[in-house]
This record gives C-alpha cells, structure tokens and sequence, in this order.
C-alpha cells in the first residue's frame, strides 16, 4: 500500500502505513501510523472510528461497545433497534410483524407462540390468541372456540376460569 512520511517517530522522518483515517480505505482507521479493520456490532471499542457504524457506546468514559446506526450495521436480517437499554441495539424483531408464522416478538427476540395451557401476558403469546387471567401479569393461554383444540376435545367456555379444551361430552 501507500506509505506516508511521519516525523513522529523518534523526531525523525519514518515511513508509516497511515497517518489519518482516510488512508486506510473505506472500512479502515488509522490507530499507531497503522491502519485497522473497523468492528462490526458488538465489538469491543475505545472510539466511533474503530466501528463499522461509526458508534462506540459507552466509550466516554473508556471501553464502549460497537452499535448500530441503521439495519445494514446489523449481523443477518436483525434490524436496528433505539428503544432497547437507551442505545441502539441489533435485534431480531421490533414488532410481532417482524416474526414469522407462530412467533411473537419478546424484547427484540421472535419466540414460538404457547399452545393452550401455556404460561402467557399477552395475547400474541398464543397459539390462538387468547391469553386469559393476564390482567395482573401471568395468565394462561386459552382456546376460544373448539378448533382451538384436538378433534376429540371442545373448548370449555368455563365463566369462572380461563378456557381450556376439555373431552367432548357424550
């Protein structure tokens, strides 16, 4: 590559790899007259410029953490999140939509949908999307009508407890 005069070497002139960031191409910075690859997400960091995204979090004080500025900075198809922690995070999903199938979406990770019977807080936490007795936290997911449940089972529409697939009555 390109050498470069620097006269910081022992007060004398010396040829080095860099002298500024801009000498070591697009994804490099320049650290020690010698040029570095920039960290992807997660990466230990001490400055912006040793970052992909251009964001060391947390370095004011020393060692940060590489962060994301948009989706692109993330490893995979994870999107950038700045709602999590009061930084921006790569996270798998934001939203339900962002999960596919039978998965909701539980602090920037997509999870599988319970069936009936499974501990539940939310309705997209069920297979049916029905989660009942969540009113204070923990609840139970719950069949709403009786294709929520095996053929040889209905669904109990019971007033006092959540519903649940109980064996037809003959």
């Amino acid at each position: 590559g390109d050498q470069y005069c620097s006269t910081a070497v022992f007060g004398a002139n010396a040829c080095v790899e860099c002298l500024e960031d801009e000498h070591c191409g697009a994804n490099g910075y320049c650290e020690g007259e010698m040029c570095h690859s920039q960290a992807t997400f997660g990466t230990i960091c001490d400055h912006d410029d040793e970052c992909l995204s251009g964001i060391c979090e947390g370095d004011t004080f020393g060692t940060g953490i590489c962060t994301c500025d948009e989706d692109g900075d993330c490893p995979g198809n994870e999107i950038c999140d700045s709602s999590l922690f009061g930084m921006n995070w790569c996270v798998e999903c934001i939203g339900h939509n962002d999960c596919p199938g039978a998965q909701y979406c539980n602090e920037g990770a997509c999870m599988d949908e319970g069936p009936i019977g499974a501990v539940c807080s939310s309705d997209e936490e069920c297979l049916s999307g029905s989660c009942q007795g969540d009113t204070f936290g923990e609840g139970v997911c719950s069949c709403t009508e009786d294709n929520h449940c095996t053929q040889e089972e209905m669904c109990d529409t019971n007033i006092f407890s959540p519903n649940e697939c109980m064996p037809h009555l003959d």
